[in-house]
């Protein structure tokens, strides 16, 4: 976020008072971020979950719902912060960088 909260806790959100990262921060190891040619910033978060070690393609874990819009809302969020910080740095170093799709 604009203040270095990288866990997005200073954003209430929908997510249930803890912002973006209160949900998709849950259990996460690591995140990469790349930059295409094209200007696209493509984000991989990288999970740490004993759960998710058997777990094949679609199924759900236990205690999940499909309907469960918390991570679309909490993907929602992060993206637009995103797309803030890639303009603000765009625009502070004078650079041509794209908005993150």
């Amino acid at each position: 976020s604009a203040n270095g909260d990288v866990n997005g806790s200073a954003h209430s959100g929908t997510t249930g008072g803890g912002g973006w990262g209160a949900r998709i921060g849950l259990g996460l190891r690591s995140v990469q971020l790349q930059s295409t040619l094209s200007g696209e910033l493509l984000v991989c978060l990288v999970y740490f979950d004993e759960r998710l070690r058997n777990v094949k393609r679609g199924e759900l874990l236990p205690g999940e719902a499909l309907d469960d819009d918390g991570w679309t809302e909490a993907a929602r969020e992060l993206r637009a912060e995103l797309r803030e910080a890639v303009q603000r740095a765009s625009l502070a170093g004078g650079g041509g960088g794209g908005a993150a799709e």
